[in-house]
């Protein structure tokens, strides 16, 4: 019979060892807690997917729809399902809000009374529908849905559904995404296709598209003006198309006159993007800095939502967490007696058979260490850490006791010194990848061949420049 190779049987061991491995948040101090208890001043951020009507303003928090007036003030929670709920749009008439939401497991259309109530279920698809907006006269749902494109996800088509329910009837166009109605519903500004989501900015290739005027009685079709920049979110007020573009370098808001076919500039943000505007009777709504503004279409004034959140924040409460499906890396010592293991930003070291279960990490919560690689002479642990705000290349030295474990294999329960810094680039660039030891046991070796410190405190550069590895790599 062939051996198991050597990588494999490593593996195996490790993912049965680490099963037993928890990480315990621990409790908050004194002092943290009395801040934790203090309410947070000014408005709340990462208020998202807005939407605004006449008076009031829904929007998304934490995956749950939340209402608050345009004055601002506190917001009032109107769902609650374990599911996400995302993308809600005021019907023309305030009193209806459409909505995509998981409560049957799976994103479809919803209606749900401004005030409150039971969310209706209008689509029954399996693929993804998402709510887009309401036709102006109320009497259907715009959403977007891949139920019809192969491959799968490929391209997304738009649909209709009534309030009341009933099969959702596709429009003619051929694909689209990002969609909005002229005032008589004729006709729609569209774009073919659109990258809200995408972690990418300042796109210049092929998927950015133009903003097009489709007719849906004509089947005419017209282009908007386009730029290198990539134009979103069409919005149709009156004889005016506003979208947002960062042809300029960041997402502003524009607006394209039908009339004059002029295009003029609307904000002039130079920092953050603007997201996920919505356009409503007399404003657009959009995110910024993750604050909520509107922008007044008749004033041209921009202004500040002060809407304040109270929601339970579970997510933040300490709790005890399995990190076993959660490694990123791991590394042997010399003898193989012991392992580290990084999971969920913490270092800890693993006993092969006897011994117990320790932690290089000291601050659970608040730094990200990972890629931790052992010296060859078992005395030293170098790995990255974001501590200063940037990855830094760190080492620890063990304690004889443990130095004795890692190297023969005894029993100790003696763990780590504190974590000393050995880098100081300013530049996270290369800090994502693996730091690895030379052949020498006193230099650990990045891809800048930066090494632990000396006597003096300076780090030691490595005579030979080792490539990064893998962090699954062993030394």
């Amino acid at each position: 019979m062939k051996p198991m190779p050597f990588r494999l049987h490593v593996l195996l061991w490790l993912s049965g060892i680490i099963l037993a491995c928890l990480v315990t948040i621990p409790a908050k101090a004194p002092a943290q807690a009395a801040a934790a208890d203090q309410l947070p001043e000014g408005p709340t951020k990462l208020l998202r997917f807005a939407d605004i009507s006449k008076d009031k303003v829904v929007f998304a928090y934490a995956g749950d729809l939340w209402i608050a007036s345009r004055d601002g003030g506190a917001a009032r929670r109107l769902t609650s399902h374990v599911g996400d709920e995302l993308y809600p749009k005021f019907s023309p008439d305030g009193k209806w809000i459409a909505f995509t939401g998981e409560y049957d497991g799976n994103p479809d259309v919803y209606v749900i009374r401004t005030d409150g109530g039971e969310p209706k279920r209008l689509t029954f698809h399996p693929s993804n529908d998402m709510v887009l907006g309401w036709t102006p006269d109320g009497k259907n749902i715009l959403f977007r849905s891949d139920r019809f494109s192969a491959p799968p996800s490929r391209y997304t088509k738009l649909f209709l559904v009534s309030p009341q329910g009933g099969p959702a009837k596709p429009l003619q166009v051929p694909r689209a995404s990002l969609t909005t109605f002229s005032p008589d519903g004729t006709k729609i500004a569209y774009l073919e296709t659109s990258q809200e989501f995408r972690t990418w900015k300042r796109y210049r290739g092929g998927w950015s598209l133009p903003i097009a005027v489709f007719d849906l009685k004509k089947n005419s079709y017209e282009e908007l003006p386009k730029t290198a920049g990539m134009d979103l979110f069409p919005m149709w007020h009156g004889n005016t198309i506003y979208f947002i573009s960062d042809r300029d370098g960041v997402m502003n808001l524009f607006s394209y006159d039908l009339g004059s076919k002029q295009t003029k500039k609307l904000t002039d943000y130079k920092e953050y993007d603007i997201k996920w505007p919505s356009l409503g009777p007399d404003a657009i709504v959009y995110e910024n800095g993750g604050l909520l503004y509107e922008f007044n279409l008749a004033s041209g004034k921009v202004r500040n939502l002060p809407v304040v959140v109270r929601a339970e924040d579970i997510e933040t409460r300490p709790e005890f967490k399995n990190v076993a499906p959660s490694i990123g890396s791991y590394s042997l010592s010399p003898s193989a007696a012991r392992a580290l293991v990084e999971a969920r930003g913490n270092i800890f070291t693993i006993p092969a058979e006897h011994g117990s279960i320790r932690t290089l990490t000291k601050e659970h919560s608040g730094i990200h260490e990972l890629n931790p690689a052992w010296s060859p002479d078992g005395k030293w642990i170098a790995y990255l850490s974001d501590q200063t705000g940037e990855y830094e290349l760190y080492t620890s030295r063990l304690m004889a006791e443990s130095i004795a474990t890692a190297r023969y294999g005894r029993r100790t329960a003696r763990s780590f010194s504190t974590g000393t810094k050995c880098t100081n680039s300013g530049s996270s660039a290369w800090m994502r990848r693996s730091p690895s030891w030379s052949t020498s046991p006193t230099t650990a070796t990045s891809p800048t061949g930066v090494g632990p410190p000396t006597a003096s405190g300076s780090p030691i550069r490595s005579p030979i420049a080792a490539a990064p590895t893998t962090s699954s790599s062993i030394p």
